[in-house]
C-alpha cells in the first residue's frame, strides 16, 4: 500500500473511532452544553472521515472499517469508565485522553509517511488541528 493510501486509511480509521466514541457519549450525556460540544465534534469527525473515505474510493481502495474486536473493546472501555461517573467533567477527561492519543498517532503518521500526497497531508493536518481544538474546548469542563 502506498503512503498516500496508508495515510488516508489511518485518517479514516482515526476519525471514525472519534465519531463512534462521540456518538456513544451523546447517548449518556445529560448536560446540554456538553451535548452541544459533542454534537459539533461529531460533525467534524464525520466530515473528515467522509473525506478520507472518498479519497480512498477515488484511489479504488475500499476504506477498511474498524475491526469488531477493536470496536467492542472501545465500547466496553467507555461503558466501564461511565459506570461510576457520567459527569461532563469525566467525559471531558475521557475525550481529552482520546484526542491526545489521536494527536500522537496522526503526528507519527505524518512523520512516517513523508511521500504521501499533499492532499492527504492536508487532511491529516486538519485532523490534527481539530483534535488540538477539541482539547482546548474540553478544558473548560475539566
Amino acid at each position: 500500500m502506498d503512503e498516500t493510501t496508508q495515510l488516508y486509511q489511518f485518517i479514516y480509521e482515526n476519525a471514525t473511532m472519534g465519531k463512534d466514541t462521540v456518538k456513544h457519549l451523546l447517548t449518556v450525556t445529560e448536560e446540554k452544553e456538553m451535548e452541544t460540544l459533542l454534537t459539533d465534534q461529531l460533525s467534524e469527525y464525520s466530515d473528515i472521515s467522509e473525506k478520507a473515505r472518498k479519497a480512498l474510493e477515488q484511489r479504488k481502495v475500499e476504506a477498511q472499517k474498524i475491526g469488531p474486536l477493536t470496536k467492542m473493546s472501545t465500547d466496553l472501555m467507555i461503558n466501564f469508565n461511565l459506570i461510576k461517573d457520567r459527569s461532563a467533567s469525566h467525559m471531558a477527561e475521557m475525550m481529552t485522553q482520546g484526542s491526545t492519543m489521536g494527536i500522537v498517532e496522526i503526528t507519527k503518521q505524518l512523520k512516517d509517511l513523508p511521500n504521501a500526497d499533499d492532499s492527504a497531508k492536508r487532511l491529516g493536518n486538519k485532523l490534527l488541528k481539530m483534535e488540538e481544538h477539541n482539547i482546548d474546548q474540553l478544558k473548560a469542563y475539566l
